[in-house]
């Protein structure tokens, strides 16, 4: 079971979904990383990937990319790769411009949700304790909403901000899912 970690000049920027039952991982996850330069001008500091094993927390691989050489690059893909106890790693980044496309935040609640706790026949002994979550198009949980115990009518808080570049990378007509 591996997940990666991406960080940029030793800050994280994000982490991948946990890769399990294979031992070829393989991730596309968008990771925005703003321009601390103005818009025609390169980005500066580098891109971290270490990718870690779950089971024992050490790191299988890592390597850097230099931002300045991925924006000449004309935002083509940078691939290095490493051989690692046999086996060959390839690790690749490339760039896109990212149209900020803003922010999303819910404000929910549930009418005479199903009972799906506790019953003895037809007489329920408890109600459910609901929440939810917020998922991008990849599968990745954004936010999950506290629960509501012994409650079919809950009503819940608003949401935290969910960028919508990593909510839906920046596609308005994506398909998100809120389970």
């Amino acid at each position: 079971n591996y997940y990666a970690v991406v960080t940029r000049d030793n800050e994280d920027l994000g982490k991948t979904d946990l890769q399990t039952d294979t031992k070829n991982p393989t991730w596309t996850n968008a990771i925005v990383v703003n321009n601390d330069e103005d818009d025609e001008s390169p980005p500066s500091g580098s891109i971290s990937i270490a990718i870690y094993n779950e089971g024992t927390n050490q790191t299988v691989a890592n390597d850097t990319f230099d931002l300045t050489e991925i924006w000449n690059n004309g935002y083509n893909a940078i691939a290095k790769a490493q051989e690692k106890e046999g086996n060959e790693i390839i690790m690749a980044v490339h760039m896109e411009e990212t149209i900020p496309t803003g922010t999303l935040q819910l404000s929910l609640r549930g009418k005479d949700l199903d009972n799906v706790d506790s019953r003895l026949g037809k007489i329920a002994i408890r109600k459910s304790d609901p929440f939810y979550e917020i998922k991008n198009t990849r599968g990745t949980t954004l936010y999950t909403s506290e629960i509501v115990p012994n409650n079919l009518n809950p009503e819940w808080k608003e949401s935290n901000t969910i960028d919508m570049n990593e909510l839906c990378s920046g596609d308005l007509e994506e398909t998100i899912q809120v389970m």
